[in-house]
Formats: C-alpha cells, sequence, structure tokens
C-alpha cells in the first residue's frame, strides 16, 4: 500500500505513528510546553487562536465544578461553508486509551478480568507460538506500556488489517499472535514502551472473557453509563454528508491540509486498532468522561480509580494517562486530527481540531488546557455557560 505512512525517516516515523494514533514519549503532552497560547475563554479568542494556527476548526471545553464552558470556531471541512458547531464530534486519536482503561476496570470490578490475568493464559488457544518471555505478562503491563512488546514504529505492520469490518476480535488476536511471536524488546516490567499493542491485546483478552466484541461493549457499558451519547469509533460523520467535521492531513513536510471525509480510503486507523485509537465523540460529552475522572464518581470504586490513576510499574504513565505536574493527561492524533485533554482537580478540559499536523497545532493546544486555571475565572452564574456556534444548524448540512 502506498501512503504518507510509508516514510520511516526520523520526521516519516512520527507523521507514520501519529497515522496510527500514536503519541510518542518525546512528544507526550507532559513536555510539551513550547505553545504560547493562552485559554481561549470566548468565542473571539477561540477564532484568534484559530486563525493563528490556520486550522479548519478548533474546539475548547471545560468544566470547573459543574460551570462549563464550551467555543467552537472554523469549518467542518477546508474549502467549504458549513461550520463547526458546538455539539460536532471529534476524533480523539490516543485518548482512547484511558476510556479503554476505564472500560477494563468495570470489567475487573465484575469479576470477569483480574489485572492480573495473563494473555499467554486467556488467549493460548490463539498463541501457539508465543515466545515464553511474555509468560509474566498481565493486563497491568499492557495498559502501563511496559509488557516489552516491540517498538513503535513496529505498529506499522498493522496496517493491513480491515479498514471496515464488522466485528474486529479475529483482526485482533492477529496483532496479538503477531506481537508474542518475536521475542521481547524489554523484560516485562522494566522498561516504558509506548504503543497501540497493549492495548489492542488487552481488549482481544476481554472480548475472550466476555463474548462480545470491544465496541459492542464500550457502546453498552461505559458510554451508556456516562450517557455519552454521541460517542462511538471512527471518522465522524456519514460518508458523502457533511454532517460534521473532517480531519485533514498535510504531508511532504507542507501545510497541505488535504481534507480526509469518512468515505476516503485511509480516514482513520484500522478497526482492530479501536481500544487505542479510533475514540470519537463530543465536546461535551468528552467532558462528561473527564469528570468522571476528576470526581471518581460510583461508576467504579475508589480502589479501581486509584488503580487507574497510579502507575503500576513506577515512572509517569499510570492505566491510560500520564501523570503529569497538572494533573492526568494525554494527547492523541491520527495525523488527520489532534486533540488533548487535562484531569485536574479543581477543572477539566479538552481541546480538539481537524487538523493533523501535530509539529504546528499540539503545543498551542496544551499550552492552552494547561494555562486556562489562572487565565479563566470561573463561568459566569455559576451554572452552565455555552458559548459558541453550536445553538444554530448549519443549513443543508
Amino acid at each position: 500500500m502506498t501512503n504518507h505512512l510509508a516514510s520511516l525517516t526520523r520526521r516519516g516515523l512520527l507523521a507514520g505513528s501519529m497515522a496510527l494514533g500514536l503519541l510518542p514519549r518525546g512528544t507526550r503532552a507532559a513536555e510539551a510546553h513550547g505553545g504560547t497560547a493562552t485559554w481561549p475563554c470566548d468565542d473571539a479568542a477561540c477564532d484568534a487562536l484559530r486563525g493563528s494556527l490556520g486550522s479548519p476548526a478548533l474546539g475548547f471545553a471545560r468544566d470547573a465544578a459543574g460551570a462549563v464552558s464550551l467555543t467552537v470556531s472554523g469549518w467542518r471541512m477546508r474549502g467549504r461553508v458549513e461550520r463547526a458547531l458546538a455539539d460536532d464530534v471529534w476524533h480523539w486519536g490516543s485518548i482512547s486509551k484511558p476510556v479503554t482503561a476505564t472500560l477494563i476496570a468495570q470489567a475487573v470490578e465484575a469479576g470477569e478480568l483480574r489485572w492480573d490475568d495473563r494473555p499467554l493464559v486467556l488467549l493460548r488457544d490463539d498463541l501457539p507460538d508465543a515466545h515464553q518471555g511474555y509468560a509474566g505478562v498481565t493486563l497491568l503491563h499492557l495498559l502501563s506500556h511496559r509488557a516489552g512488546l516491540a517498538p513503535m514504529a513496529s505498529d506499522v505492520e498493522l496496517l493491513f488489517l480491515p479498514r471496515t469490518e464488522d466485528d474486529a476480535r479475529a483482526s485482533r488476536l492477529i496483532a496479538a499472535r503477531q506481537s508474542f511471536a518475536r521475542p521481547p524488546a524489554s523484560r516485562p516490567g522494566t522498561q516504558y514502551a509506548y504503543g497501540n499493542r497493549g492495548y489492542m491485546i488487552a481488549a482481544a483478552m476481554l472480548e475472550k472473557a466476555v463474548g462480545v466484541p470491544f465496541e459492542a461493549l464500550m457502546t453498552q457499558r461505559l458510554f451508556a453509563a456516562l450517557g455519552l451519547a454521541s460517542a462511538g469509533f471512527g471518522p465522524p460523520g456519514t460518508p458523502g454528508r457533511l454532517d460534521q467535521p473532517v480531519g485533514h492531513v498535510s504531508v511532504g513536510g507542507k501545510r497541505t491540509l488535504t481534507p480526509r471525509p469518512p468515505e476516503s480510503p485511509i480516514a482513520d486507523n484500522p478497526v482492530a486498532f479501536s481500544p487505542a485509537a479510533r475514540v470519537h465523540m463530543n465536546l461535551a460529552d468528552m467532558l462528561r468522561f473527564l469528570a468522571a475522572h476528576r470526581d471518581r464518581t460510583a461508576l467504579l470504586s475508589a480502589a479501581s480509580w486509584q488503580r487507574l490513576h497510579t502507575a503500576p510499574f513506577g515512572g509517569d504513565y499510570a492505566l491510560g494517562w500520564w501523570l503529569a505536574a497538572e494533573g492526568l493527561t494525554h494527547s492523541g492524533s491520527n495525523t488527520l486530527w489532534n486533540a488533548d485533554v487535562l484531569v485536574a482537580p479543581r477543572y477539566v478540559a479538552a481541546a480538539a481540531t481537524n487538523d493533523g499536523d501535530f509539529d504546528r497545532v499540539h503545543p498551542a493546544l496544551h499550552a492552552a488546557i494547561c494555562e486556562l486555571a489562572t487565565l479563566c475565572g470561573p463561568a459566569a452564574g455559576g451554572g452552565a455557560r455555552v458559548a459558541g456556534t453550536g445553538s444554530a444548524r448549519n443549513g443543508g448540512s
């Protein structure tokens, strides 16, 4: 297959990694403080930031103790007149990982899985050629990127998996078998190596234990429990209609911002990547998910929340979260979209754009959400405040 993921130069590898929904450790959210953006407290500020970046559309949202602000600027697709709306759906890339870890915690509480379950045991019938160096790997290793799996660059090997399929269980087992057939890159538990494979394998373990596809379990359990009505998987929108924002890619070192609508041959990662990199939802629903982690709601026990927010083998990556000075954080991109989220003690925040140029837009997104605590006061009136273009509908869209 010929596409913009093919290059494995240092810069090309970064681009290829993003197209898989990866965020290399060297550019993780907690380290990306190079931007100078401030929190866009209103529509004018959001417009100004979007204009300075040159992005098609940009959205920011925060929840400070129930006081919500949300603002969206720009257009669903470059060259079109349909504006992005406050309730539009955004692609969150690797922010799928904390979502998946939360679903796994639900399964542990239900007695369907244990944190010390081992893939070489649970999936033994599907891993006939597994290297025994992985014998001690558990769910905790997989979800904290310490399973000794092959380096992130190897995820490019998985691009042959289907980009459209109704049931990706067999594809995830293929990924698991391929991953465990090679010797460990490091002794499990000793080295952090960010990637997608661990989350795909963890989802395969859940599917084996319950007998239901991951996407259905996520929809029935976590999305339903938190009321995330807009949440789903893959590129937002209906093929052939501009009813949601469209991702844009820049290739060849140029800022081309080429749109990739959902009917495009490569509009997202293969379906098997859903647990690691394919979740979509609108800004309000992302705030609901983040607030559940901030407030440690009754969705999970106190022990489970603590487990999710603790690095099990040291370091600064817990189960789906980087542990940063600002709080829990994660970023995501598939080279068509960029997003960043933060869970702080007093607030949660999310930023998203349909601009896939990570180097250009991510520092500004992250700087904005990390600085909002001092740059924006509480939302007016103590209740929900929604700014932006969400009250009107686009004609004909």
